[in-house]
């Protein structure tokens, strides 16, 4: 049923306008910018390839969850274990940090290197929930995303 849905999604004539628009949303009542979550999260997940108008969009997405993820988190001070800790990263910000590594693979597909975006969040996070396992996988997977992302854009800019 979610495949489904998000394949009519991606169908939508305006769908990166749309998605651009709700980017860059934030409303003045919710402090974690709820639609620009989702659209954040309708960009990994929506099979559609984007282009590069996403750019600007995106790179602000990652720059308010980096600085989210800052304000929220307890950084060196946590007084308890980093497992307890963990489980806030993973409640708030885990699956946004899991949508931006298959975004910036996307993107580099159509040209754009987010990697710098990827640097933020990951040092976003281990500063602000240091030594917890989201913090310290997710390190590890935007160095293993960043071979895949320098791939994609050298086979677009041949294509190009």
């Amino acid at each position: 049923m979610r495949d489904q849905a998000l394949k009519r999604v991606a169908a939508r004539p305006t769908l990166e306008a749309d998605l651009a628009k709700d980017l860059l949303s934030r409303d003045l009542y919710d402090s974690f910018a709820h639609d620009s979550d989702i659209a954040f999260l309708l960009v990994a997940r929506a099979p559609f390839a984007p282009s590069a108008a996403l750019e600007a969009p995106l790179r602000d997405a990652m720059k308010r969850i980096a600085a989210e993820m800052r304000a929220a988190g307890p950084g060196k001070e946590w007084p308890g274990q980093s497992d307890v800790l963990d489980s806030y990263i993973s409640s708030s910000f885990a699956e946004r940090l899991d949508a931006s590594l298959p975004i910036a693979k996307r993107m580099a597909a159509a040209g754009v290197d987010l990697r710098d975006g990827l640097a933020e969040l990951r040092d976003a996070a281990l500063a602000a929930y240091p030594q917890t396992k989201t913090a310290l996988t997710y390190q590890k997977d935007v160095a293993a995303a960043a071979p895949v992302v320098a791939a994609a854009l050298s086979a677009h800019a041949v294509v190009k």
